[in-house]
């Protein structure tokens, strides 16, 4: 009876279609000129009028009742012209992906590879709240929030915009520059750690025209809040309208290290007084696009493009997801090759190199204290490994729940990740409750420290 279960269990999950290699050395291997594309496409649910989709995020249960404007895909082609092939940067304006759906993206374009020479395909999800369920989180109590229609949509979506990045792409220059937010981010879960500052990566094409902004910075994308029932992009849609409006650039926003839970404060305006939600939002938005186009420290990059990625495998202690993935009620989770003493996951760490601008690829919504420090007990952390200056490009290749330090992990003492617990401060540890377990960061910490060590010796 077991081994019968275990093996009904095994279908319900999905294995990872391809394993990613750390690449060969890259040092010998000079770029000449930095070459980029860009490109983007509509993520619309198919048959709004007949099919029913449920907003992301906080309560289940909440179906979409309209449109302020679409969730998009967007795609950069980036090559340093060395002769080793370009990369593909693609976001999509959802609350996550799995890796088992971005797997599904890059056999997707597989072909779009063979013909283009492309070295790496990376998907990242911006975590936005107001968009259509793809994890499945948000139906109806044992019903899957995820609708197959859609994440076609959004698979086709990638592809269309991947392949117009490559066909747009020309020369050009790429700049990195920063600049200090002041009164925007708010982080609801003591100690109050992030990173206040916006990270600007600009490529400017040679001759002049529209260039490309892949801005990013550490909030979530939830500024419409709870009471929201309209889909949307949330305030990255507001600060690319407003980037496009004012310098004709496209632009990327890309999650940092929002766990924990960062997210971005109301905004009040001349009176004093907090705007209503949508008119908060997109203020939101045009501030932060305001502090991109304002960044006035820009030095270049020198063109040379390198990815290196690793497998890590975690112990699954979240028996809530192993019960939903069973029920077929959540996305699937990717099965390490091979057997395990216990149910384990296989999820991927990379680190992109771009001239001398170093950064992690992390697989979820990392507690900004695994970066920084400032809890206790933490393991390693990233700026122990690093140093200053890095990047970190959160949900990328993967959405496997906040990553939270295991001094910090705390769980309610009978109905653990069913409920949030509530520590002898009274501190509620929600995030728990959406992780994968206690071993996760300092798993993912060591894989990181792997990733850099590759980059390093290159």
């Amino acid at each position: 009876m077991m081994k019968t279960m275990l093996a009904v269990l095994a279908a319900f999950f999905m294995l990872a279609s391809c394993s990613p290699k750390p690449e060969e050395s890259q040092a010998d291997t000079a770029g000449t000129v930095w070459s980029a594309g860009y490109g983007q496409a509509e993520l619309i649910p198919p048959d709004m009028d007949t099919n029913t989709y449920w907003i992301a995020g906080y309560a289940v249960d909440k179906a979409i009742t309209g449109v302020l404007d679409y969730q998009m895909a967007k795609a950069l082609w980036l090559d340093d012209n060395s002769g080793r092939g370009g990369i593909v940067i693609a976001t999509v304006d959802c609350i996550g992906l799995p890796r088992a759906d971005v797997e599904i993206i890059r056999n997707s374009l597989k072909a779009f590879a063979e013909e283009t020479g492309c070295r790496s395909i990376n998907v990242i999800s911006t975590h936005c709240h107001a968009g259509a369920d793809t994890l499945g989180l948000w139906g109806p109590i044992g019903v899957s929030g995820r609708s197959p229609e859609f994440l076609r949509v959004v698979r086709d979506g990638v592809v269309s915009a991947v392949r117009q990045a490559y066909d747009s792409r020309q020369d050009g220059r790429l700049l990195y520059g920063t600049v200090v937010t002041e009164g925007i981010q708010r982080d609801s879960r003591p100690p109050e750690v992030f990173d206040p500052t916006l990270h600007s990566i600009r490529f400017e094409p040679y001759g002049g025209g529209k260039g490309i902004r892949v801005i990013n910075y550490a909030a979530h994308p939830e500024a419409l809040g709870s009471r929201n029932t309209m889909i949307s992009a949330d305030f990255p849609a507001y600060m690319a309208s407003h980037i496009k409006q004012v310098s004709g650039d496209d632009a990327i926003y890309i999650p940092g290290a929002i766990g924990g839970l960062i997210a971005t404060r109301r905004q009040t305006g001349d009176d004093g007084e907090e705007l209503p939600d949508f008119e908060s939002t997109v203020l939101t938005g045009q501030r932060l696009a305001d502090h991109a186009l304002g960044v006035t420290n820009e030095r270049e990059l020198a063109p040379g493009v390198a990815v290196y990625s690793k497998e890590a495998v975690l112990p699954v202690d979240n028996k809530v997801y192993v019960i939903s993935a069973f029920l077929g009620t959540v996305a699937p989770i990717t099965l390490p090759r091979g057997g395990r003493h216990r149910l384990s996951m296989v999820t991927e760490v990379g680190l992109l190199k771009l001239g001398d601008l170093r950064i992690f690829m992390v697989p979820g919504e990392l507690f900004p204290e695994l970066a920084y420090g400032g809890a206790a007990l933490n393991p390693t952390t990233l700026t122990d490994i690093a140093g200053e200056g890095f990047l970190i490009f959160g949900l990328c290749n993967d959405e496997i729940g906040y990553i939270v330090p295991p001094g910090d992990f705390f769980l309610h003492g009978t109905s653990p990740y069913l409920q949030r617990g509530v520590d002898a401060t009274g501190r509620s540890h929600y995030e728990e409750t959406n992780s994968v377990g206690p071993l996760t960061a300092p798993l993912l910490i060591e894989a990181l420290g792997e990733v850099w060590g590759l980059g390093v010796r290159d």
